[in-house]
């Protein structure tokens, strides 16, 4: 079955890397954001940084910790519960979609479209943020350490509007989330995708195995 409000079986959370600009000059060093997302736009946990992901940042940082040591997640059945992602990771519960071009009918399409539908809320997210909080569309002429702070008041904001029963239809009403729209308006926010290493699965079992149930028995 579908975890509760993603499109993906046995999903806990969005994991998403995210570099933001903080000068105007590009040869300076950007905001590396890391997030965890739920299935409602909100943030489980977030942190920033000015270090590269390329050098094991997201491995040594509180939020990979955390996950790693997530303390309450249910036992595996037939698939084990996974994390979605936008950057590659070595460990089996982190899930990124498959590299190449399939056919719109095989299983690997089918893959594809359900974890990258799935992980839209994160740039979703943002890119609405961005339209609320002008501070996301361009570079900030402020020191990093303050930057750092900015951002995650605007996280923390954002949260409390979400979750607060009488703003969160104020914050964000019916429709403020289309991912049409959104993912036209992400393209023009301060947040750029990274690139990372690419990892091969230890073992392809695990991913091969989600690919299979959830096409012949459309999860």
């Amino acid at each position: 079955m579908k975890s509760k409000g993603f499109q993906f079986p046995h999903c806990l959370g969005i994991l998403d890397v995210k570099v933001m600009q903080s000068h105007l000059s590009t040869s300076k060093p950007g905001l590396y954001v890391i997030s965890l997302f739920d299935s409602d736009h909100s943030f489980i946990q977030a942190e920033v940084t000015l270090f590269p992901i390329n050098d094991g940042i997201f491995e040594k940082s509180e939020l990979w910790k955390n996950v790693a040591s997530y303390p309450n997640l249910p036992e595996d059945t037939a698939l084990p519960y996974v994390f979605l992602s936008n950057i590659t990771h070595p460990s089996a519960n982190v899930l990124t979609s498959v590299h190449g071009n399939f056919e719109e009918n095989s299983a690997e399409y089918y893959f594809n479209e359900r974890l990258n539908y799935s992980r839209q809320i994160a740039d979703n997210t943002l890119a609405f943020m961005s339209s609320v909080f002008g501070v996301f569309n361009k570079p900030i002429l402020l020191g990093s350490s303050k930057h750092e702070s900015l951002i995650m008041a605007c996280i923390m904001l954002h949260n409390f509007l979400r979750q607060s029963p009488d703003s969160r239809d104020i914050y964000s009403p019916e429709g403020s989330f289309d991912f049409e729209e959104l993912y036209t308006a992400f393209s023009k926010t301060g947040f750029k995708d990274v690139q990372t290493p690419q990892f091969e699965y230890e073992d392809n079992y695990f991913r091969d195995n989600f690919i299979k149930c959830m096409y012949e028995y459309d999860l």
